[in-house]
């Protein structure tokens, strides 16, 4: 499911009024990068916010390679690799090998897309997985607000 060009533009208004909120696009050589490391095809809906945005807040942070200042440092690749650990560590079913961690809860519980472009939060404490939404987009949708 593509993002809707109306979300786009409420996005797009959202960052002119709150540049902090905004990271650096992301090239396609650094989609290609991440690509690579992380051996996964990145979803279009998740391609098309960070070449748009880079790393930034849409209702939930999400990660590229260059975030938005309050987002500190931390990559996409860094949030993936550590998830990808943190399962495979704990000998559970790890659908994070075939995703990218994009985001988490604050409680350190992992936000991902897998390749089908559909959002998930893995609950670490009680090995659960709950869909947020069948695409990005619909994700952002649902919890974006302007201020």
């Amino acid at each position: 499911m593509k993002m809707k060009i109306d979300l786009l533009n409420r996005l797009s208004e959202f960052y002119k009024d709150n540049p902090e909120m905004k990271g650096v696009p992301l090239t396609l050589n650094d989609i290609n990068q991440v690509e690579t490391t992380l051996q996964i095809k990145l979803p279009d809906d998740y391609k098309l916010f960070v070449s748009t945005y880079g790393g930034s807040y849409a209702g939930l942070a999400i990660y590229g390679l260059k975030n938005a200042e309050m987002m500190g440092d931390e990559t996409v690749i860094d949030l993936t690799n550590r998830a990808r650990k943190l399962l495979d560590d704990l000998k559970v079913n790890n659908y994070i090998l075939k995703s990218i961690v994009i985001s988490d809860d604050g409680a350190g519980n992992p936000i991902f897309i897998n390749e089908k472009g559909e959002v998930y939060i893995y609950y670490v404490d009680n090995d659960e997985y709950e869909k947020l939404g069948d695409s990005l987009g619909e994700v952002i949708e649902e919890k974006f607000q302007e201020w």
